[in-house]
């Protein structure tokens, strides 16, 4: 039997249940605790050696990448937010003359505190008019989604229809509970010009920059490993998509995360080359780099992460960036149960906006979701969900 296309993009199972929601599995594991996992193309990554060196430039495998989905698709839009993985995967097809169809960015009319609002006005937009400039040929599409975001609940409503159920909202939420993803999901449905093209039968693809490789340290082990997480993963799309599983719509893809020979040497390369950096920096002592370029997980003695978000490990995963004058927004939120970029609508006097409030707020107070507490960090719900991870690849 073949595993779904919405497979994927990663499932839970715990006991007899596969799932797309996190929420319908924490309250599975709420009646009945058990073991649970998150699985990621799993067969496909484990074919491949991790512990092996691709001997392909980085260039070449970004070049490779972007080639395959331009051969693959019609029409192809890229998700521009203008941080460092979007910005590496955009320049890996400018640099070489394979033009996206349309780069794409998504705001809200609203929004005048998020980091992306700041990240669009100082930075992200600047950068699209001159690209508009230089590559005529590009669409650049800007798309005010505070309609759509006030407008949830007909989501979920039509959701429910589709599938014949009667799920709660929060089940249609990933961990992230971004309402700014809930509504992405659905843009095909709304935008003409990706209509007329679905209608002629064209292949329309949309792609995020998802996302570097998870590098950690096992100070047991004493080894490196990599990991895929769902909160990444549903960083950049919801349930919906997956439970939906409609054929007559765009397909999402992930620039670096896909189940494709070619991102598998790209996590891979990505992962040797870091391994050597840190290596080199801590001269072995990776316990020096705690506190400056890593991360410890819950049991500190056995697990250290690297932080991805200095700018010396992004110039080892995105050399081409780190030269001239490119400047990047630093500022990234962490974890938190209400992403950043929903805080304009959340909680405010906007359409819907109580209700949106209820569903996620409220639910995840109510005595009898206590058990969701064990999936978020430190048992804090303000902390946002625990990543919860795949299987390891060691490096």
């Amino acid at each position: 039997m073949q595993p779904s296309f919405m497979d994927r993009y990663g499932y839970y199972q715990i006991g007899d249940l596969k799932t797309y929601s996190r929420h319908q599995m924490m309250d599975y594991y709420g009646k009945d605790p058990q073991p649970y996992k998150w699985i990621y193309n799993d067969n496909f990554f484990s074919q491949f050696d991790w512990a092996r060196e691709p001997v392909d430039s980085l260039k070449d495998l970004y070049k490779k990448r972007a080639e395959e989905l331009r051969e693959q698709y019609d029409y192809v839009v890229l998700y521009y937010s203008g941080g460092f993985d979007s910005t590496n995967m955009l320049y890996a097809f400018l640099d070489d003359g394979i033009y996206p169809d349309e780069i794409c960015r998504i705001d809200s009319r609203f929004d005048t505190v998020s980091h992306r609002y700041i990240e669009g006005k100082w930075k992200t937009w600047k950068k699209l008019e001159e690209i508009k400039k230089q590559y005529p040929q590009i669409k650049i599409r800007r798309i005010d989604n505070a309609d759509l975001v006030c407008n949830w609940p007909k989501i979920v409503k039509d959701t429910n229809d589709y599938l014949n159920l009667n799920l709660d909202p929060i089940y249609y939420w990933g961990p992230r509970l971004s309402i700014h993803r809930l509504v992405s999901d659905t843009l095909y449905e709304w935008l003409d010009d990706w209509k007329r093209l679905l209608k002629d039968k064209k292949k329309l693809c949309t792609v995020f920059a998802v996302d570097a490789v998870q590098l950690r340290y096992n100070f047991l082990t004493k080894e490196f490993t990599h990991n895929f997480n769902d909160v990444d993963v549903y960083g950049h799309m919801s349930p919906i998509r997956q439970m939906t599983n409609k054929s007559d719509r765009d397909t999402l893809e992930f620039f670096y995360w896909a189940p494709t020979a070619t991102c598998a040497k790209i996590l891979i390369k990505q992962a040797h080359l870091a391994k050597k950096f840190y290596t080199e920096m801590s001269k072995g002592k990776f316990q020096e780099l705690i506190n400056v370029h890593g991360y410890i997980s819950k049991r500190p003695s056995i697990m250290m992460r690297f932080d991805q978000n200095i700018e010396s490990f992004k110039k080892i995963i995105y050399p081409r960036l780190c030269g001239g004058d490119e400047q990047f927004y630093k500022h990234k939120e962490y974890n938190a149960t209400i992403g950043n970029v929903d805080q304009w609508y959340y909680n405010s006097t906007l359409p819907n906006a109580k209700e949106h409030w209820k569903a996620i707020h409220l639910s995840h107070f109510e005595k009898e979701k206590s058990h969701w507490r064990r999936f978020f960090y430190d048992s804090d719900i303000s902390k946002g969900h625990e990543k919860i991870r795949s299987k390891n690849y060691i490096i």
